[in-house]
């Protein structure tokens, strides 16, 4: 992991925020960067992994990816944006191995021989979070 890439992952880590008192429970992301970026969110639902993707956050703009109270104790994010003329895009990723597929929409259960790097985001007891990515 670059140097670049390492900092973007501890700005993201540090920029979620918990909604305390929110009249409206959702998980929602935020990005905060200058380019789209593709996000992908797994949770543990305490028999098996699941991950979901791709929802398309619209630079400087917000998603509600799951509408409603949280149900897990932890999610695991994985975003990046699309690739520049130079062959470059950002990545938020952390440690924890989940699956993805591109370029479609996907669902899958498992994290058996996945290599996808998502970073965990404690929820704890809070219905309401949204995390930025910067």
């Amino acid at each position: 992991m670059t140097w670049g890439r390492r900092s973007m992952f501890v700005c993201a880590a540090l920029a979620w925020i918990i909604a305390p008192g929110s009249a409206k429970a959702d998980f929602q992301v935020c990005n905060d960067s200058h380019e789209d970026a593709y996000v992908a969110v797994g949770y543990f639902n305490n028999e098996d992994y699941l991950t979901r993707g791709w929802w398309q956050v619209p630079a400087n703009g917000c998603l509600v990816i799951y509408p409603g109270p949280l149900k897990w104790p932890a999610y695991y994010v994985y975003a990046e944006t699309a690739t520049d003329e130079y062959g470059n895009y950002d990545v938020w990723s952390g440690d924890v191995p989940l699956c993805v597929h591109w370029p479609n929409q996907f669902e899958i259960t498992g994290n058996s021989s996945c290599e996808t790097q998502f970073f965990e985001i404690e929820a704890g007891e809070t219905e309401t979070m949204t995390f930025r990515l910067e």
